[in-house]
């Protein structure tokens, strides 16, 4: 339960996009819908740019091993 109190402090006062509305009493819930997976594609995508940017970079030391 701490943690989530935590959680919900963080959205309510970050500037990162979308999270404030997760938790803004006055949202609604479709609202909330659209942001949630809104955040959700925004993070896979961010997360397999770094993993393919990670990827591109120490390729050529991973194929030099072999």
């Amino acid at each position: 339960m701490v943690v989530l109190k935590v959680l919900r402090e963080f959205a309510a006062g970050t500037s990162i996009h979308g999270f404030n509305f997760l938790v803004s009493p006055k949202s609604s819930l479709g609202t909330k819908i659209i942001w949630s997976i809104s955040i959700a594609v925004a993070l896979s995508y961010a997360s397999w740019e770094m993993r393919n940017s990670a990827i591109s970079k120490y390729h050529h030391i991973f194929r030099a091993k072999k």
